[in-house]
């Protein structure tokens, strides 16, 4: 804030606050806000169990299962969802497990909105923001898994900060790409190929960062945090490092006989397809 000076009647000069041309941002946007964000976890709430219908879904009883009997991906089971994978398909057998789970899918669903709203808000007021962002996030939420969502609004997030790229200040490493890998990590031990995608948009920030002193760093230290954070992840859940081999070359064996085996496509997420292009089209079109 500058301060301008002024004369006062006995001829001394005085200092005064002058208006700063900063944006405020009043009550209004923090009312609108908290209540889009409301709204959207109200109307975005996991639907309770319910009895399998439709093809056999007997793999989210195992994956939930295998954390309460102590079986380890890779010795024990092989399946490209990994030892996390009850987080994107919570089945109420632990109380803890589906408890966390459920936080998982409320975070997914804020993480959408918060990428979505600033996006709108460059072009519309904070009302409209708000409902826009609400609207998008739950049509996506009630076709997509939490995961899918995170990859969503890491795109978003992706978007506008390669938008801007030039603009942000030089560091030794970006916190960025560094957020996004370690994101990845987790999601690579939900679901892998969710993983592998939020790996690449990690590696895609990192690669563009201005300079190849910096792109280097950035690339070097994306691929460290996410080395770090899913040996973490995974040490936690109750794997062993000499698991991961064995995970592994189950999670490829099963990917390699999916063409043939899973060539038919499940009705059910037709939805997903729309939702997904709709956040695309959102982002590139609201953000750039």
């Amino acid at each position: 804030m500058s301060m301008v000076g002024r004369d006062s009647d006995d001829g001394t000069a005085e200092d005064e606050a002058a208006p700063s041309d900063a944006p405020r941002r009043g009550p209004g946007t923090l009312v609108s806000v908290t209540t889009g964000l409301v709204v959207t976890l109200l109307l975005s709430a996991p639907p309770k169990p319910q009895p399998f219908h439709g093809g056999d879904q007997s793999w989210m009883v195992g994956i939930n299962a295998a954390r309460s009997y102590g079986l380890k991906f890779g010795p024990d089971l092989d399946f490209t969802y990994g030892p996390y994978g009850f987080l994107d398909n919570p089945m109420p057998i632990d109380r803890t497990l589906f408890i966390v789970a459920f936080c998982f899918q409320i975070a997914a669903v804020v993480i959408l909105w918060l990428a979505i709203h600033p996006a709108l808000r460059r072009w519309w007021g904070p009302g409209p923001a708000a409902t826009g962002a609400s609207v998008v996030t739950v049509a996506c939420a009630a076709a997509a898994a939490p995961s899918v969502l995170l990859i969503a609004g890491s795109a978003c997030h992706a978007i506008a900060w390669i938008a801007h790229r030039d603009s942000r200040p030089a560091r030794l490493v970006d916190p960025a790409p560094l957020a996004a890998a370690a994101l990845g990590a987790l999601l690579v031990q939900i679901k892998v190929s969710d993983g592998l995608a939020l790996l690449a948009i990690a590696l895609i920030c990192a690669g563009l960062v201005p300079g190849w002193g910096r792109r280097a760093r950035d690339l070097a230290g994306t691929a460290v945090e996410f080395s770090l954070s899913f040996l973490l992840l995974w040490v936690v859940v109750g794997q062993t490092p000499a698991d991961i081999p064995a995970w592994l070359h189950g999670v490829a064996q099963i990917a390699g006989g999916y063409p043939e085996a899973m060539n038919t496509e499940d009705s059910r997420l037709a939805g997903a397809y729309p939702a997904a292009a709709l956040v695309a089209v959102t982002a590139v079109v609201l953000v750039l």
